[in-house]
């Protein structure tokens, strides 16, 4: 076995990754490098990036290729020689991108950075309106509005709910999660009786119709920026077919958790509204995404699922979450106001948050 098949192996697991290259694309591995994640791969050929693919998020690739058909944000893998874009190890699943030092993630200490991704990201969603999937993605989260999601989740914390509550051997998650129980449980019921009321079905699908494709997970290690400003988006396993809001909610919301600044999120909107407007009943929308505690029913999920062996750990996950609602909320009851105005819109609130 060569140095470099136990270097690989010693990362990876997979010791006969190079002959496996060689078999499946017909290239000569000659030096490999861990990056972020992926494995950088000096091949006869050029450079190459090689990526795990978990075997359940296979049919990402396949949707990742009908992409690349209406927008060029999307880097599509390199297909093996029986043209599939992925191979099996023997230990694991991978896929093959193209590498290129032209593109790189930027540190997003400027405005201009927030304002050229918030372009390309209306630009990703209005290159997707007419996008209709040519087979069924099982595990592709699409075609449905906000309230089947919603009400199972509100399903969900109430069985969590009763288990914290009459469990014999309470944890420390347990505890942590009955003193937001109450708020949790009740806001999420609002926010579905609120969708119902304003007809949230119609505006999520009048939405969906202006662009159907939503990354999933926007944040700067995955918006990739080349000399001329222009644009790549990478890993792409959280994509969704979904109405563009998601998308530009998290993103305004990732943009103030690294700059603490209401005229970012003020600016990011006023840009995304240049490029392609926003309706009136997608504020609506953004306003009730934005107030859904997603991240808390995720790690609720998690913390449940996986058991009670690090409960110490997930009760103080959970504690500095609810502290992170407590000021999405605050924040949320200065901006409505603000976008009113600015976008000369009304929002229609729910009463008892704003009080």
């Amino acid at each position: 076995m060569t140095s470099l098949n136990r270097k690989i192996g010693a990362w990876t697991g997979e010791k006969r990754l190079p002959e496996l290259l060689s078999v499946q694309y017909g290239l000569k591995l000659q030096e490999v490098e861990p990056v972020e994640g992926v494995l950088k791969l000096y091949t006869n050929e050029g450079i190459y990036v090689l990526k795990r693919v978990p075997k359940e998020m296979t049919e990402y690739l396949y949707l990742l290729i009908e992409l690349a058909e209406h927008t060029p944000f999307v880097t599509v893998p390199i297909h093996t020689i029986r043209n599939k874009p992925y191979f099996d190890g023997f230990c694991h699943r991978y896929c093959l991108l193209s590498w290129t030092d032209t593109y790189s993630p930027r540190s997003f200490q400027h405005v201009t950075d927030w304002i050229a991704a918030t372009e390309a990201i209306a630009d990703l969603h209005a290159q997707t309106r007419n996008f209709k999937e040519k087979k069924n993605y099982k595990l592709i989260q699409k075609d449905h509005t906000w309230k089947i999601e919603w009400e199972k989740d509100y399903k969900q914390i109430e069985i969590f709910n009763v288990a914290a509550r009459y469990t014999p051997n309470p944890t420390p998650l347990d505890h942590h999660w009955l003193k937001a129980a109450a708020y949790t449980t009740g806001l999420v019921e609002s926010i579905i009786q609120h969708y119902e009321k304003l007809n949230g079905d119609e505006a999520w699908q009048n939405s969906y119709a202006l662009g159907k494709v939503c990354h999933g997970n926007l944040h700067r290690k995955n918006i990739l920026f080349d000399q001329q400003n222009q644009i790549k988006f990478i890993d792409w396993n959280q994509v969704r077919l979904d109405s563009r809001m998601y998308d530009l909610t998290k993103w305004i919301w990732y943009a103030y958790g690294k700059t603490g600044s209401l005229p970012m999120m003020k600016q990011i909107l006023q840009r995304y509204h240049q490029n392609v407007p926003i309706q009136e009943s997608e504020f609506t929308l953004m306003y009730l995404r934005s107030l859904y505690p997603e991240q808390l029913i995720h790690t609720l999920k998690l913390a449940y699922h996986e058991g009670s062996d690090n409960s110490k750990d997930w009760g103080s996950k959970m504690k500095q979450i609810m502290e992170q609602e407590k000021q999405k909320v605050d924040v949320l009851k200065q901006l409505m106001p603000q976008i009113e105005e600015n976008f000369v819109v009304q929002i229609p609130l729910i009463t008892w948050i704003h009080q």
